[in-house]
């Protein structure tokens, strides 16, 4: 019998999350007379318990394991993958976000499950302002969550237990699923970990069944689509039969979840031809029979959830009249303040119907068009999301049990990221008009891109994600809330989305010089944008016909791409910047940190380590210019195709910034009359990921090392190339930028070298790949030797095409 090891570990038991966390586990044997699943005897499995951790944590942990392993093997019970889990780790930890799984670096075969205490309390207090909602002023918050009111608490912390297992339950299939040798599509590899939640009983409690969006969108969106294939496909004997006995029921878990289906074998055998094979969609019709294409199932399982509308009254200019909500969650906070300051306060509804109205007349070109299903248009100001904003569709009866439904539409404004961004203008030379109008234009431009989500027309689902956030980017434009970062450039593809295609959009309007008719003397082709998504009103998106149909047969969205990229190459040119006496570009380099985290302090004395007689006034300035030079002289071996234009190289460190680090471009100054611009780049660094490499490394060679590695990471964004007019996929840029610092030296301690994947993932896998075509495929010849160089060379002069390998 193969041994799996269980381990737990609590970052700050004192934490209020992890207080939480550790009251509902060590209470649920009180909520429910929880049944756990002790014989894994035919999976070949054990679970063996870590001496130092708390048993109960284990307990509950190794209930959930074994209920994941229950309802992915039932049915293939010797294919249990305990050979690559040798041992798992859950940690609770305070971070951004919820939860993520992923490869331990400390022990080989193992994983580890981190989740965040700072979802968990904010969850909670979701729950609590709830209940005391939901209570008509019959109960006081503040009683409620120090028990003095022990049946409100009660209620409280079974929600968060559910939420809890919930996550848990998500994650843990991550340990145990198969994914197709790394290619798994990552929409349905989250889609498949919340199927299995939701069968457990545990879905979370905005989860529900709606129109739209596509198959591989991704968890309970995937999983509602996986539970439909499994109970109206493969149980209605459609699918092909497979020789394994069958399954018996997987008994109830307890607390929270339901009776398991004794079919869950769609999941089931998807996950088992996982497990040395590639994805490809013909896996679906291999498992369910011919004819049962992803495609074809989709949409059998959008045609089972159209549901009647209500219709809404229309104003006396046929416009429709919804319902309008402003819900600010958290009215204390820094970024709701913020909000309410500059935009609007709780309850005024006037300026959310002012942006709804603007859309509306943006996007259509005739009243009779918009959309009359739609009830209730919310904007929900939160500080508990990350990013900037996002919208969702929801739906409510008018009264209980009353037919049709209504439909209504939620925008999710990030509070971090008012404030964020705030901060971000108070730290530049700005007067205060001016930082008002910058903020401004941003909040503004935001809620206006939001709600054109809220009423464009999507072709059932059918149209490019790109041209559906090119189309709420052009409407951003259109209504003059254009992005200060924003500018019109050459390359990447006509659906990159957001600016790039909106500016595409408006030119096709305004600026587009053609002779298409007779009578034609004006350029630009009026009202395109409001014709083209009038089209996707009841007409799916067709990729060949879709603007020809508006333009003329001759002018397809590719053919304008490339007309539109032409314009571009006359649009501006750049100044040239500093050149050393050698020839190569000498941009000024600048250091700053931006704040007094415990990352940046770090970071600050590994500067000053680095360099000698160090002063603020040219802080980190030789340590940044010798990675800079070295990268030029990694990537080029001359002068000739290095980027000449770059006045000046900036390296901020700040607290406000989720994830690693980015590379960004900087317009320095703008001639707008000769169409000349002096550039320069960005590199921005996370003070929280610094001090948190710090905790966990707890060894300053090693992270040094690593912020080192990052720095040269983005520094290769800085001076690499990518293509003329089509660009390099980012799995190359990434795989380059990680080649180049592989090559220096400073590579992650947890790279390694694996089999499976694609050669173009990006970042160490891709970068493994190209060390090995320099070194292992042809080291008798020099051609190799220097593949690399020769390939970011190419791509100065050249777009992107794999063609480029052969050359």
């Amino acid at each position: 019998m193969k041994t799996t090891q269980l381990a737990f570990i609590i970052d700050d038991p004192n934490n209020h999350g992890a207080n939480l966390f550790s009251t509902a586990i060590l209470l649920k044997s009180s909520f429910s007379s929880a049944v756990k699943v002790r014989n894994l005897k035919k999976f070949n499995v054990n679970f063996e318990f870590d001496s130092e951790s708390n048993e109960q944590y284990l307990d509950w942990l190794n209930e959930i394991c074994a209920g994941v392993i229950e309802a992915l093997y039932s049915e293939f019970p010797s294919q249990v993958p305990t050979d690559r889990v040798q041992c798992l780790l859950f940690h609770l930890r305070d971070f951004d976000g919820i939860a993520h799984t992923c490869d331990s670096e400390i022990m080989r075969f193992s994983k580890e499950i981190h989740l965040s205490t700072r979802y968990i309390s904010s969850v909670f207090d979701g729950i609590l302002s709830r209940y005391v909602d939901d209570q008509n002023g019959f109960c006081v918050k503040q009683d409620v969550e120090d028990g003095t009111d022990s049946v409100g608490w009660t209620e409280c912390m079974k929600k968060l237990l559910k939420e809890i297992d919930g996550v848990v339950w998500h994650e843990s299939v991550h340990v145990w699923q198969n994914d197709g040798n790394g290619t798994l599509n990552g929409g349905l590899t989250e889609g498949i970990a919340d199927f299995i939640r939701l069968e457990a009983g545990l879905s979370a409690s905005d989860w529900n069944e709606s129109e739209g969006g596509n198959w591989d969108d991704g968890y309970s969106k995937t999983a509602y689509f996986l539970k439909w294939i499994n109970q109206n496909v493969l149980n209605k004997g459609i699918g092909t039969k497979i020789n394994e006995p069958t399954p018996s029921p997987i008994p109830n878990k307890g607390n929270n979840s339901q009776n398991y289906s004794p079919t869950i074998n769609f999941i089931q055998r998807l996950n088992s031809a996982l497990i040395n094979q590639n994805w490809s969609p013909i896996i679906f019709e291999n498992i369910l029979g011919s004819g049962n294409s992803i495609s074809s199932l989709w949409k059998r399982y959008q045609s089972s959830l159209k549901v009647e509308f209500e219709l809404v009254p229309v104003d006396e200019n046929g416009w429709p009249i919804a319902e309008y909500c402003l819900n600010i969650v958290n009215p204390e906070s820094s970024g709701s303040k913020l909000f309410m300051k500059y935009i609007a306060t709780p309850g005024n509804i006037s300026y959310l119907k002012s942006v709804s109205y603007g859309v509306l007349n943006i996007l259509y070109e005739y009243s009779n068009l918009s959309p009359r299903t739609i009830h209730r248009v919310s904007l929900i100001v939160r500080d508990d999301i990350d990013g900037v904003a996002y919208t969702t569709e929801t739906f409510y009866e008018k009264l209980p049990g009353s037919s049709p439904k209504h439909r209504a539409k939620e925008i999710h404004l990030s509070a971090k990221y008012i404030l964020s961004f705030y901060n971000r203008l108070e730290k530049e030379n700005l007067t205060d008009s001016q930082r008002d109008e910058i903020f401004l234009s941003e909040i503004h431009g935001v809620v206006w891109h939001e709600m054109t989500h809220v009423w464009q027309a999507n072709g059932y689902s059918t149209v490019p994600g790109g041209l559906i956030e090119g189309i709420a980017d052009y409407v951003r434009l259109e209504a003059g809330f254009r992005a200060r970062h924003w500018s019109k450039e050459k390359g990447g593809d006509w659906d990159s989305g957001y600016e790039q295609t909106g500016f595409f959009l408006k030119w096709i309007e305004n600026d587009w010089e053609i002779q298409k008719n007779s009578l034609k003397t004006q350029p630009g082709f009026p009202h395109f944008v409001q014709r083209l998504n009038a089209s996707f009103i009841d007409q799916e998106w067709v990729e060949d016909s879709s603007f020809s149909l508006i333009l003329g047969q001759s002018f397809d969205h590719k053919t304008l791409w490339k007309i539109y990229q032409s314009s571009l190459e006359e649009n501006w040119k750049y100044e040239t910047g500093p050149i050393d006496e050698n020839g190569w570009p000498n941009p000024k380099i600048y250091v700053y940190i931006q704040d007094k985290h415990p990352g940046s302090e770090i970071f600050r004395e590994h500067i000053s380590k680095s360099e000698e007689n160090n002063s603020e006034e040219h802080f980190g300035t030789r340590w940044l210019k010798k990675i800079s030079q070295a990268v030029m002289f990694s990537l080029y071996s001359s002068t000739s195709s290095v980027p000449c234009h770059l006045h000046s190289i900036r390296f901020i460190v700040r607290e406000d910034l989720d994830g690693v680090a980015y590379t960004t471009d900087v317009d320095l100054a703008i001639d707008p009359v000769h169409r000349i611009k002096t550039v320069g780049k960005e590199i921005h660094l996370s003070s929280g990921y610094i001090h948190k490499v710090a905790k966990q490394k707890n060894d300053w060679v090693n992270l040094t090392e690593e912020i080192d590695g990052v720095a040269w990471h983005e520094m290769v964004h800085v001076w690499q190339q990518s293509g003329i007019s089509k660009k390099a996929p980012s799995g190359v840029i990434e795989g380059i930028a990680d080649y180049v610092r592989l090559r220096s030296g400073l590579g992650a301690k947890h790279w390694k070298e694996e089999i499976g994947g694609n050669w173009d993932n990006g970042y160490s896998k891709t970068a493994y790949f190209f060390k090995w075509i320099e070194d292992d495929m042809r080291p008798e010849t020099s051609s190799s030797s220097c593949f690399v160089q020769s390939l970011n060379s190419s791509l100065a002069v050249e777009s992107w095409d794999v063609q480029l390998f052969e050359k």
